[in-house]
């Protein structure tokens, strides 16, 4: 039988689940362990979205746990029509808002805030990054202001 590399990637990816799946339930023998290990049937291959459910279903951990998924493609890098790079877009994002500061001059700093910055201005923003205090997750400047940001450089 031949299969092509979506076949391949899929059957993988389902193998992957279910080892996933029996290395969660060989671990401890608590309470809740036990619990959880009634939930997953050792020799049944699950598809990827009972898989998740039934993860979601069998953690029983106090925070928000992660979930690794590894997928081999087959794929040979060494030639350009296999490299496969690319990005994911959560459906639903990270769940962190993100503070965006502008270092502007002094009349572009209503224009910066319009244009959806949370921090905007300039010697202000920049003697709080020289105390340490670095309050926003991304930083936006113009070109001419770059000059100015050159000393905070190795804090930022």
């Amino acid at each position: 039988m031949r299969l092509n590399n979506n076949t391949r990637g899929r059957l993988l990816c389902e193998v992957v689940i279910t080892t996933l799946l029996l290395s969660i339930i060989t671990m401890a023998n608590g309470k809740k362990y036990v619990k959880a290990k009634e939930l997953v049937e050792a020799e049944k291959k699950y598809t990827l979205e009972e898989a998740v459910g039934m993860v979601k279903k069998m953690s029983y951990s106090k925070f928000v746990g992660t979930l690794n998924l590894a997928v081999k493609t087959f794929a040979d890098p060494k030639y350009n029509d296999q490299q496969i790079r690319s990005t994911a877009v959560l459906p639903h994002g990270t769940g962190k808002s993100v503070i965006i500061a502008a270092y502007v001059s002094d009349d572009q700093v209503a224009d910066a805030k319009k244009a959806g910055a949370d921090i905007a201005g300039n010697t202000e923003i920049l003697k709080e990054i020289e105390a340490g205090k670095i309050n926003f997750d991304v930083m936006v400047t113009t070109p001419d202001m770059m000059r100015e940001l050159a000393r905070v450089a190795k804090i930022l």
